[in-house]
Formats: C-alpha cells, sequence, structure tokens
C-alpha cells in the first residue's frame, strides 16, 4: 500500500472520547476556538479553568480532527506562549465532522467504528498493531519494578542510584529477567542493541544519580528501561516506534475496543496485548470496511459460567491459589474468549448467582488492583473468585 499523503509518523495522544465532545459541541455551535474547547475538557474532567491548563490535550484533540477531516482551524499553539496569542482561532466544524456528530448521537457504537477508520487510514503505526494483532498476541515486558525486573540486589531506589553513580550497573542481571519475562532467550541483534543502550543509559544518568532523589531517580530510570528495551523487542514484529507510541496505540485499541492491554494475566510479567474485534480492510488495506466483535456479550451468555470454569480450572494446573484475584481471572477469561473487560464484567454480574451447574465463590476485595477497575458482584467490589462445578 502506498504511503497516505494524510499519515503521520506517531499517534497523537488524544482520548476519543474527547474527540466525539468536542464534535458534539461543534454540532451545536457552528464554530467554537480552541480555549472553549479547553474549557468544556476543564468542565469535563471537573478540574480547574484558570490559566492554559490542559491547554495541550485541548490542542491536540482539535489537531487530530482536522488532521482527519472532521474540523476546519488552525495553526495550533506549540507551547503555553503560543497559546496567549492562539487560544481565540477559531474552529468550524466540516461536513464530514456534522455527519460523524449525528451519527454519535442516533448509534453510538457506528460513529466509534467510522471514527477508528477515519485513524486507521491516518495513521501507519494504527495500521501496523491492527496487521500483528489479528495474527497473534504481543507481549511487552514493561519496566515497573527496579527490584523484580533490573535485579534483586536493587531491593531499594538508594542502592540503584548509588550503583550508576559510582559508573556501575547490573546489566546481566537485567538481561536474565528480561528473558524469564519473554521465556526465551533475546537474540544476538536484541541483546548487542540493549547491551549497546544500557552503557549510554548509565553515561547519560549517572550525574542524576548522584544528585537526585533516589525515589524518583528509579522511576526515572525504569522509564528510560521501556524507552530502551521495549522497542527493540517489538520491532521484530514490524512494530517501528518508541515506548510512548506503543503506549498510545495500546490505549486507543482498548477506547475502540478493537483490542485490549492488560498488566493482569497470571501468565505475563508485563503488558499483553491481544485482538477483541477482526477488521475486513478494502483490497489495498488502507481502509476499514467493517469490524466484526466476535465475543460479544450475547454470544457468550449461555456459555460464560462452563467457559470461566474451564479459565479457572486451567490457572488451577499452573499453580495458582485456590481462590484466584478476580482481575487475574478476569484478564486470563478475556484473553482466551477475544472479549473485551467491560463483557466479562457484565456477565460476571448478570451470572454470579445463577446455578447452572457451576457455583462462584467469592471473597471481599482487600486489595486494590493495579491498573484495573474492580470486579464488582451486586454492590460488592471483589477480591477473589473460586469456581466450582456442581
Amino acid at each position: 500500500m502506498e504511503k497516505q499523503t494524510n499519515e503521520t509518523e506517531s499517534l497523537p495522544r488524544v482520548q476519543v472520547r474527547d474527540m466525539f465532545m468536542v464534535l458534539r459541541l461543534l454540532e451545536g455551535a457552528e464554530e467554537t476556538t480552541v480555549e472553549n474547547v479547553r474549557l468544556r475538557l476543564c468542565t469535563d474532567r471537573k478540574a480547574q479553568r484558570r490559566g492554559d491548563f490542559l491547554f495541550s490535550t485541548a490542542r491536540d484533540t482539535a489537531s487530530e480532527l482536522q488532521r482527519l477531516g472532521l474540523l476546519e482551524g488552525g495553526p495550533f499553539p506549540k507551547d503555553s506562549r503560543d497559546y496567549a496569542k492562539m487560544k481565540d482561532n477559531t474552529l468550524t466544524i466540516t461536513s464530514e465532522g456534522r455527519s460523524l456528530a449525528a451519527k454519535f448521537g442516533a448509534v453510538r457504537a457506528t460513529a466509534y467504528d467510522d471514527l477508528f477508520g477515519k485513524m486507521y487510514y491516518a495513521h501507519r503505526h494504527l495500521r501496523d498493531y491492527a496487521r500483528v494483532l489479528s495474527e497473534r498476541s504481543l507481549f511487552a515486558p514493561v519496566f515497573t519494578s527496579v527490584k523484580d525486573h533490573i535485579s534483586a540486589a536493587y531491593s531499594e531506589a538508594a542502592a540503584l542510584a548509588e550503583d550508576i553513580a559510582n559508573g556501575g550497573f547490573r546489566g546481566e542481571d537485567m538481561l536474565a529477567a528480561l528473558e524469564r519475562r519473554l521465556k526465551r532467550a533475546l537474540t544476538a541483534d536484541e541483546r548487542k542493541e540493549i547491551e549497546t543502550g544500557i552503557k549510554a543509559l548509565i553515561t547519560e544518568t549517572q550525574m542524576s544519580a548522584a544528585a537526585d532523589d533516589t525515589t524518583a531517580f528509579a522511576k526515572k530510570l525504569l522509564q528510560k528501561a521501556n524507552d530502551l528495551v521495549i522497542p527493540v523487542l517489538l520491532t521484530g514484529l514490524g512494530l517501528d516506534c518508541d515506548f510512548r507510541t506503543h503506549r498510545v496505540a495500546w490505549a486507543l485499541g482498548q477506547e475502540f475496543l478493537v483490542w485490549c492491554p492488560t498488566t493482569s494475566h497470571p501468565e505475563f510479567e508485563g503488558t499483553v496485548v491481544f485482538r477483541t474485534a477482526r477488521l475486513q480492510l478494502s483490497e489495498d488495506g488502507g481502509h476499514v470496511k467493517h469490524i466484526i466483535f466476535d465475543s460479544r456479550a450475547s454470544e457468550l451468555e449461555q456459555v460464560f459460567l462452563a467457559r470461566l470454569f474451564s479459565t479457572y480450572s486451567r490457572l488451577q494446573k499452573t499453580g495458582r491459589p485456590t481462590y484466584v484475584p478476580a482481575w487475574e481471572l478476569r484478564a486470563a477469561f478475556c484473553f482466551e474468549n477475544s472479549c473485551q473487560p467491560s463483557v466479562f464484567n457484565r456477565l460476571f454480574e448478570q451470572q454470579y448467582a445463577r446455578s447452572d451447574g457451576y457455583d462462584l465463590q467469592m471473597e471481599i476485595q482487600r486489595q486494590r488492583p493495579r491498573f484495573e477497575a474492580p470486579l464488582r458482584a451486586g454492590a460488592r467490589n471483589i477480591g477473589s473468585v473460586r469456581v466450582v462445578k456442581k
């Protein structure tokens, strides 16, 4: 497929919900300004309205809508100084934008599908992700713990900072932990590129290690480790982008419900991303014709408890506790059935008290899951679940 003239080499850090909010605002007002968009975002988030708070979010949202042909406006400010001069620049909705806004009011799911199609056409990295996930799930061993993901010797942030300040770093420990999480050996090229990056990382951060707060330094180091390692590991799949773009792609796919990233799957120590919809494409692969969701709640309703028991039983064979953390069970079920967590939540809420040959024994949530919404049954947040076949 030839490169599209309006495509970009990066993905915008925007929220789909914000994009539709701006379109609905323009649908009713004919035209507005970037400042009005900012104020609406502040109101929506119950945030302060004064100054230029959220100006970059307003700018990026409006800029993306213009790129997609849904509004006309600009130029857009690069920084807060520019914003003071450009905040009253006019934004006008296009006929395509008006049509999409009306569709959002009538058939929201179709509007979401149409917007995804427009973003798919405009952004190469979104197309790359769709291509890869149509063939396989992907795993990104994201660094979130110095002790667990770099070296057990760094049980405290101060130990990491001291080591780097003295020109050292337990790079071999990090590579060994990485291979354990990947469940495979690094290729020679991967190892070489990461080792080269580690040397540059030590040089780059040595002074900061000696001067900065050790906790803050450790967080920055983890971010730099992700910037270094994740692109190296995923480039082989044809995903040639930086870590920021990977995270944006994960979030956009989740908003559009076409794929799902989770950090809670008990068999993956990192982020696993899997598709939850199939894309029917045009012959040249540049346009989305249809989005097909194979595992809607209606399709899973009659088999939910049986499949839940199947997932639970498989996890038991891997050594999981009798009562499995609810968010881990949900992540494993969704992965196996190519469905969204929202589908699981709805069916669990509907069927947790049914018999149908299965008994769900639950404990109330006492540990808050990281990055995951709670699972509810009745008025309770559920912490762990045991599934018994009667």
